[in-house]
């Protein structure tokens, strides 16, 4: 899956933060390039000596510990049981993204399916009585043009080939978990199988998706209450 080179940065997000505001200036400025870090590369490491290098600048380990107290363990694949830690709010931003891109591909599908649908052909000019005089041919002439005109408007309307539908991986499953957190992947899953296999229907990524799109999450009790968009 292609990696987006962005997330949302609200200001009034970061300045209101009561985790940001606690930190001195040199503890804001390494969680930040942490941050950017963990964006592009899904994670950064647990162990404070690798995170001091990365962080650069002179930062210490000391400094590195205190910062790494802002990322969390990650709880499903790829990264789950690894010696890394991921960003609650990153990965939010992330499957609000991946949600959007999803939904939006679906969108252009069904638009192209209609636009195709709307295709009015133009129909073919008779032939009419074929006779040797000069106007008659002249008229035949012009019809045959005229239904060279429509076939050749057929060939342009003819609907492309149908895409090469991607696979459906482990690795791509291991996505969804992380964008559908209060979802029983596995139970749906399973469900989905079922159906296909009574229907005669392929399982594939757009048929996943608006399955799990139309599933009732389940919320489940948390510890701590945090800001939703709390850094």
């Amino acid at each position: 899956m292609n990696k987006s080179p962005a997330f949302q940065f609200y200001p009034s997000d970061w300045l209101g933060s009561q985790r940001v505001s606690m930190m001195t200036l040199e503890e804001e400025g390494a969680y930040i390039r942490l941050l950017a870090y963990c964006w592009q590369h899904g994670s950064v490491p647990a162990d404070p000596e690798s995170v001091a290098r990365l962080i650069g600048k002179g930062a210490t380990t000391t400094l590195a510990s205190r910062v790494l107290t802002m990322f969390q363990p990650p709880l499903v694949a790829p990264f789950s049981g690894g010696n890394v830690l991921v960003h609650e709010r990153l990965e939010e931003e992330r499957s609000k993204q991946f949600k959007w891109k999803e939904k939006s591909s679906e969108g252009g599908r069904k638009s192209a399916e209609l636009r195709k649908s709307r295709v009015v052909q133009a129909p073919l000019q008779p032939l009419g009585n074929i006779t040797s005089s000069s106007s008659s041919t002249d008229n035949i002439a012009n019809a045959i043009l005229s239904n060279s005109d429509a076939e050749n408007v057929d060939e342009v309307e003819k609907p492309r080939k149908k895409r090469e539908q991607k696979q459906v991986d482990a690795e791509w499953l291991a996505d969804l978990k992380r964008h559908y957190p209060d979802i029983n992947l596995d139970s749906e899953l399973g469900k989905m199988q079922a159906w296909c296999e009574t229907n005669k229907r392929d399982m594939t990524r757009k048929f996943i998706i608006g399955w799990l799109n139309r599933v009732t999450p389940v919320t489940l009790p948390k510890a701590e209450v945090k800001s939703e968009w709390d850094w």
